[in-house]
């Protein structure tokens, strides 16, 4: 990509290793391993001048209270500058000014035509 873009990476599951027992045991505050491969992916961008953010569903979860939303987002900010080097904005709103997306859950669908391309589940 020649001009600069924002970049949105998925956090579990994407950036990093997510188990489903976490969430069963509402272990919300922990952050799995990182995927080295989207880390590197990740600076690579940061490299190139993009901005890239953090997309998580973790921070939309209506039992947490305000404060304990405030200390899990300061705790994947702090897991991103420990893995990627930078504090990293994040957010579970997806905004137009998002260029492109990193998740493990989503599939590519063709601009204005509903055409699904690539695999599919």
């Amino acid at each position: 990509m020649d001009k600069k873009c924002v970049i949105a990476i998925d956090l579990d599951g994407t950036l990093a290793y997510w188990d489903e027992h976490l969430e069963d045991n509402n272990q919300y505050w922990k952050i799995g391993e990182p995927i080295m491969p989207m880390i590197n992916l990740a600076k690579e961008h940061i490299k190139n001048g993009d901005k890239v953010i953090v997309f998580t569903a973790r921070i939309s979860n209506d039992n947490l209270s305000y404060m304990e939303m405030a200390r899990l987002k300061k705790e994947i900010i702090d897991w991103c500058y420990y893995y990627i080097g930078e504090y990293l904005e994040v957010t579970n709103i997806k905004t137009r000014d998002i260029n492109l997306f990193y998740d493990d859950k989503a599939i590519h669908v063709e601009k204005n035509t509903g055409r699904i391309i690539g695999d599919k589940l």
